[in-house]
């Protein structure tokens, strides 16, 4: 694109434009770019209602009764247990307001359903102070016959009391799980917009001013085209395989390497009467994905079909038979002309192995799969476990148990946020906070001896839950965070990250019908963004992140990431100067503000929340 000119990518949010929380100005200009962000958690104080106090009576756990400032409250010290439980919701009705008055760690609020625990929401912020967190609005439905709290694993909790705040009206707010393209009338309600964080930025406030200096001289490390790879489950829907619409963007995505994976690929794609792979249904899906020819597919395994074994942990004597099916896929894939460049084993199963007391049976079991494949196909690379987060007693554990002796390539996964109500701050910092798993998963395996295993992050996104429905992920916001990720991953030094996913209208670069999102836009960018980084120092990196990658033919390109919920004004300098022959200029902002205009020489005035893309490359 020719200088001067602009590229506006446009979100699609209905919500109406607020003044963002200021994030906290921490951090100074060094040689490298310091990420500092202030994660501020949705505070506040019930106006009234049904409180419940956490010693009464305290959980059936670890935890204790102990003295606060104003009276008691239940502590736990242990990672996962429950610090509150009541069957006593009150006698309102229609919605409420969940507060919980807690300090340390985080905190996660489950409903009684059905005689399970259902996930209702997460607050991740760690006060040191007894605070009130608002938990969202619910309906009275959504919490079945009781709330739970439960303590996450970043340190000890406190929890004080629980209070069911009532609002006026009813209907609405309830989190029920199932699948992400139920009709409309179906899906779980989203969140208020009173409670969500701002989707655009206040483009009435001051630009912040600052300069950004990249030191071409200090290369820090590879980042490649499998970084920016990307998820797919559209091939698994005959109804999405062949859409045109999907097909053009993956033709004009042309991605590295492509992660096929569903939670329903292992019915869709087997045969429970055969008992093996339905080799018909996979060609005709993936002959009719023809946009994804020529691209490297990786295949995850998932677990088993629900015909073999419906639960979460495969009995002792159906293995076999799993281990054989796991053996026959790479064969099936080169019969039906799709050949699988990686395959891995296992999908997110350690947490329900660890429950069980049989995680050292779940590194056995993918050890003999691998087996079984390499017996199949030498030339295959096959790895995992997909863990569905890389918490480090479970790679200690995969370690120990001699996982990565059957391994080509070690594999987790990563979210940023539960809750489509955390703000925007605290989400860009997660991008941070998954670089920093990344960095110590990789050390993990170099002190195990294997300092050239690859890693990859299989799948990342704003949201581990599709029920909170976070619109993030389709606009800007969540395209500035997806770019801070990639940027913190190939930072870190694993090898490579899959955005989940392609298609749907939660998580997709793509709606359902195929129209692209802000995200899509980010992904095509990929071809400019693999090469060398070099350092990059701003003067704010509160505000404006920045990528900097050198080409092997010498050619540079620059991406500018604004987490500030107001513009910024960029200041001309050696990094952005009128000699530099920036000939692609490509941005991404929210909408209703205005895409740069860049002049050589000048400064650039970006929207908050936006992306920059410099490049020296047509």
């Amino acid at each position: 694109m020719a200088l001067n000119q602009h590229l506006m990518i446009s979100d699609r949010s209905d919500i109406a434009a607020r003044c963002a929380s200021k994030l906290a100005v921490l951090g100074c200009l060094s040689a490298a770019l310091l990420l500092v962000v202030a994660s501020l958690p949705v505070h506040g104080e019930p106006a009234g209602g049904h409180r419940v106090e956490a010693e009464s009576p305290k959980p059936a756990s670890s935890s204790r009764v102990v003295g606060i400032d104003d009276g008691q409250g239940v502590v736990s010290e242990r990672d996962w247990e429950p610090v509150f439980v009541t069957d006593s919701l009150g006698d309102w009705t229609g919605r409420a307001k969940v507060w919980i008055r807690h300090a340390g760690g985080p905190v996660n609020l489950k409903a009684k359903v059905r005689g399970q625990q259902k996930e209702l929401a997460w607050v991740w912020a760690s006060p040191e102070e007894m605070t009130w967190s608002s938990f969202g609005t619910f309906d009275r439905a959504t919490f079945g016959t009781g709330v739970v709290v439960i303590r996450g694993n970043k340190g000890p909790v406190t929890v004080d009391a629980v209070v069911f705040e009532p609002l006026d009206g009813g209907g609405g707010g309830g989190l029920e799980a199932g699948p992400a393209d139920l009709p409309t009338a179906q899906k779980p309600a989203e969140a208020d917009a009173a409670d969500l964080p701002p989707q655009r930025p206040d483009n009435a406030a001051p630009p912040i001013d600052l300069s950004l200096f990249a030191d071409w001289s200090r290369p820090t490390g590879p980042i490649t085209a499998d970084h920016w790879a990307v998820n797919d489950y559209s091939v698994i829907k005959s109804d999405l395989a062949g859409q045109p619409a999907f097909n053009a963007y993956m033709r004009e995505l042309k991605p590295s390497i492509v992660r096929v994976h569903w939670a329903e690929k292992m019915e869709r794609w087997t045969d429970a009467n055969t008992r093996t792979w339905d080799a018909d249904a996979m060609k005709a899906n993936l002959d009719a994905a023809f946009g994804m020819r020529g691209t490297r597919l990786m295949f995850n395994i998932n677990w088993w079909p629900k015909w073999l074994h419906d639960g979460n942990v495969l009995p002792a004597e159906k293995e076999e038979e799993f281990i054989r099916l796991c053996g026959e896929l790479p064969g099936v894939m080169r019969r039906i002309g799709h050949p699988l460049a990686m395959i891995e084993v296992i999908n997110e199963r350690e947490g329900h192995y660890e429950k069980a007391g049989k995680l050292p049976q779940l590194w056995s079991l993918y050890a003999r799969c691998v087996e079984a494949i390499r017996q199949a196909d030498s030339e295959v690379l096959v790895g995992g476990p997909a863990l569905t987060w890389p918490k480090p007693q479970w790679v200690k554990s995969f370690i120990e148990h001699d996982g990565l002796n059957y391994s080509d390539f070690f594999t987790w996964h990563n979210y940023a946020s539960g809750k489509a109500t955390d703000d925007n701050a605290s989400v860009f910092a997660a991008a941070d906070k998954l670089g920093n798993h990344a960095a110590e998963t990789m050390q993990l395996l170099a002190d195990a001896g294997y300092p050239d295993m690859p890693g990859y992050l299989t799948e990342y996104n704003v949201s581990w839950t599709w029920t909170t429905r976070d619109r993030r992920m389709g606009n800007s916001v969540g395209a500035v965070f997806q770019a801070l990720t990639v940027k913190h991953i190939a930072e870190a030094g694993a090898d490579g990250a899959f955005v989940w996913h392609i298609q749907d209208n939660i998580y997709g670069l793509l709606t359902s019908d195929g129209r692209k999102r802000a995200p899509a836009e980010l992904f095509l960018w990929h071809r400019h963004l693999a090469g060398e980084m070099h350092a990059v120092a701003s003067e704010h990196p509160d505000a404006v992140e920045a990528l900097a990658v050198q080409h092997e033919d010498g050619g540079r390109a620059l991406l500018l990431m604004v987490k500030a919920g107001q513009s910024v004004r960029i200041h001309p300098n050696d990094t952005l100067n009128a000699d530099t022959p920036w000939t692609t200029v490509k941005a991404i902002v929210p909408q209703g503000s205005r895409p740069p205009q860049w002049t050589p020489g000048q400064p650039v005035v970006l929207p908050g929340y936006s992306l920059l893309l410099l490049s020296t490359a047509e």
